[in-house]
C-alpha cells in the first residue's frame, strides 16, 4: 500500500507554533530553489525525530499499559517515516548524489557526499526496526523489552540524522550550490516536482513499515 502523504490532500496547514511532520517535502514556489527545499524540510525531520524519541521513551516507561500513549501520534509519525522522509531520501539519493559525482570533485568532497549516503543507508536499518514497533504502540500494543530497545534505536535515529543533517546543511549543500550548474539544479527541481506530484509512486528505498 502507498502510504505517501499527498501534496494537496493529505496536507495539513502549517502552523505558527512550527513545522508539522505530517506534511511531505512541497514542491517549490517563487525562487525557492531545491536546495532550499531540502534545507527547509530538514525542520520537519528534526521534529519527528523529537518527537519519536519521546514517544518511545514514555512507551518504554509503561504509557501503552496504562492506556495514556499517544496512538494517534504513533500513526502519524509512522506515516512519516515510511513516506515523507524516504521522498526526502529519493530526492538525495536519485537527484542529488548522482549530478555532484558526475563534476569533478576533490577526495574530500566526495568523503561528505559517502558519509551523507551511508547514513541514508543506516536510517532505513533502524526504521526497519521501529517501523514495527509504532505499529504496535498506534494500535495500543507492545512487549516492554521491545519497547526499550525501540526507546534506544529512537535516540540513535535522532541522533544519526541530526548528524547527517548538519553535515549536509554545512558541506553538502554549499558543495552542490558551487559545483552544480543553473542546468542541473533546473533539472533536479523539476524532478522533485514530478517525483512529488506522482500519485502512484513509491519510494525507491521503500522501507515496509
Amino acid at each position: 500500500m502507498n502510504t505517501r502523504p499527498r501534496e494537496g490532500k493529505t496536507r495539513v496547514t502549517r502552523e505558527s507554533t512550527g513545522p508539522r511532520i505530517d506534511q511531505p517535502p512541497t514542491s517549490g514556489s517563487g525562487t525557492e530553489g531545491p536546495l532550499e527545499r531540502l534545507i527547509r524540510f530538514h525542520a520537519e525531520i528534526r521534529e519527528a525525530t523529537a518527537s519519536l524519541t519521546a514517544l518511545l521513551d514514555a512507551a518504554s516507561r509503561g504509557a501503552v499499559e496504562r492506556g495514556t500513549i499517544d496512538r494517534g501520534q504513533a500513526q502519524r509519525l509512522r506515516e512519516f517515516f515510511a513516506g515523507p522522509i524516504l521522498w526526502h531520501d529519493e530526492d538525495e539519493e536519485v537527484g542529488l548524489f548522482p549530478r555532484l559525482r558526475r563534476v569533478e570533485l576533490t577526495d574530500g568532497e566526495r568523503a561528505v557526499i559517502e558519509a551523507s549516503s551511508r547514513g541514508h543507508d543506516r536510517m532505513e536499518e533502524l526504521l526497519e526496526h521501529l517501523g514495527p514497533l509504532l505499529t504496535a504502540i498506534a494500535a495500543g500494543a507492545g512487549a516492554g523489552a521491545e519497547l526499550a530497545a525501540g526507546a534506544a534505536e529512537a535516540r540513535a535515529l535522532h541522533t544519526l540524522l541530526d548528524g547527517v543533517m548538519k553535515l549536509e546543511e554545512e558541506a553538502l549543500f554549499p558543495l552542490a550550490a558551487r559545483r552544480l550548474s543553473r542546468a542541473d539544479l533546473e533539472e533536479l527541481a523539476a524532478e522533485m516536482d514530478a517525483r512529488h506530484g506522482d500519485e502512484n509512486a513509491r519510494p525507491r528505498r521503500a522501507v515496509e513499515l
